[in-house]
């Protein structure tokens, strides 16, 4: 009788897991591209801000991160099946943490002062992916914000031109996952 009270348990354990292996849902990896859209082109790239370097610089992660995504081929315009063209609308800097500083006439005053540490770089950046010879877009326009922090340098400029590049590739990466997740 025990043998049976101990197989049974097991059976059933056994048929509910199969059961549920063969009912669940059919869920998949792999891109969630639309199956006939296989390439992209990285199309004009308009700048509206002051900096002259951050058409180039987001062309680049733009290329950077289809490649990597691995979702779409990254090939010329003349060849593609889809053209992403994106404007750069405004790049934004803010203080993001202070620390505590006390130089000689703080110290003798007893008061305490702070300075900014880190700052935060915004990029603002409108992106659309087109057919070519359709009318309509494929992916309407979508704004997307990067975002890139840094702390003060000796050298501000070197610290600028890092908080591009990471507030340019944050933005490629959300504008990349918005254009092959867009179904």
């Amino acid at each position: 009788m025990r043998q049976i009270l101990t197989t049974m348990p097991m059976r059933l354990a056994l048929a509910v897991v199969l059961v549920g292996l063969l009912s669940g849902c059919q869920y998949r990896g792999g891109s969630l591209m639309h199956p006939q859209i296989k390439s992209i082109a990285v199309g004009r790239i308009e700048n509206t801000t002051r900096e002259p370097q951050l058409e180039g610089l987001f062309k680049a992660k733009l290329a950077d991160t289809i490649m990597t995504d691995g979702s779409l081929t990254l090939v010329p315009l003349e060849e593609a099946d889809t053209i992403l063209t994106a404007t750069i609308r405004s790049i934004d800097f803010s203080a993001l943490a202070a620390t505590k500083q006390r130089d000689e006439t703080a110290a003798q005053d007893k008061k305490d002062e702070y300075q900014t540490s880190l700052y935060r770089a915004t990029v603002t950046v409108d992106v659309t992916v087109t057919v070519p010879g359709k009318e309509t877009p494929l992916v309407s326009a979508r704004t997307i914000k990067g975002v890139g922090d840094f702390n003060k340098l000796p050298d501000q400029q070197i610290a600028r031109r890092a908080a591009y590049d990471l507030a340019l590739r944050d933005a490629a990466v959300k504008a990349v996952a918005e254009v092959t997740e867009a179904w």
